[in-house]
């Protein structure tokens, strides 16, 4: 919706009596930019490699006669308005640009996780019949993990928490760690090395009763990972036509 069009349906609304509209010269028609802002969506709180972030979005500009009731709105529609996304990974001081969108009423990024960096939204400015918009920025920083691609496997009659670290993660550690119910709190299990591929295996037990809960962590290793965490298997015992057995989901 364009900001003009706007003012015209305020201002019908005002003659009806349901919106008060001040009657006055606004900034913008005496000739001064509109001040905007951008506005993000929430994101994950840690982005595991390999996994897409989502940056997205909208542009609000401030207009206290035309937004009322509020003081920011969106959905202007302007003429060379541009959103420009750019990275820069944790621990460098270099900033690169992913990628542009037209739209800035409503934009959205994928961009695939390498590790934690801070993504900087730029917006241009433009301009939209009488009225023109100022340029504004807002960063947003992002975690990122490694990945540890786990998964529960049943083998032989045998139950194992598998998985393999991406990326580089050769001949290190992996702990996995047990809790016995949903509501305990986890423990250190064991902990593994990788092979030369980052792949990792540990065998694991069902309970007699109930259920344990299984899952992996590799430590962070600063400033480019955090700490990551596999996810959560369970194992448990069930009766067949031929006995009890231990089963795995997760």
């Amino acid at each position: 919706m364009r900001l003009q069009r706007l003012v015209v349906g305020l201002l019908g609304a005002a003659l009806l009596g349901a919106v008060p509209v001040a009657l006055t010269t606004t900034s913008a028609e005496a000739g001064a930019a509109l001040p905007t802002r951008i506005k993000l969506d929430k994101t994950a709180k840690v982005y595991k490699y390999g996994q897409k972030t989502v940056i997205a979005g909208t542009v609000e500009a401030y207009e206290p006669t035309v937004c009322a009731p509020e003081t920011w709105c969106s959905g202007f529609d302007t003429s060379g308005g541009q959103i420009t996304l750019q990275s820069r990974k944790a621990g460098s001081s270099t900033w690169k640009t992913l990628g542009t969108r037209a739209d800035e009423s409503s934009f959205s990024f994928s961009p695939t996780s390498k590790g934690s960096v801070v993504y900087r939204v730029l917006y241009n400015g433009g301009t939209d019949g009488t009225y023109t918009f100022q340029s504004s920025s807002k960063d947003r920083t992002a975690k990122g993990s490694r990945h540890p691609h786990s998964k529960g496997v049943k083998s032989g009659g045998r139950l194992y928490y598998r998985g393999n670290v991406d990326p580089g993660w050769g001949h290190k550690p992996v702990t996995i760690q047990k809790k016995s119910c949903k509501s305990c709190s986890w423990r250190g299990y064991t902990t593994v090395r990788t092979s030369s591929t980052g792949g990792y295996s540990a065998r694991i037990y069902a309970p007699s009763s109930g259920r344990w809960y299984f899952r992996s962590i590799v430590k962070a290793t600063k400033p480019r990972f955090v700490q990551a965490t596999g996810g959560v298997i369970y194992t448990y015992r069930a009766r067949t036509a031929r006995g009890a057995g231990a089963g795995i989901g997760g």
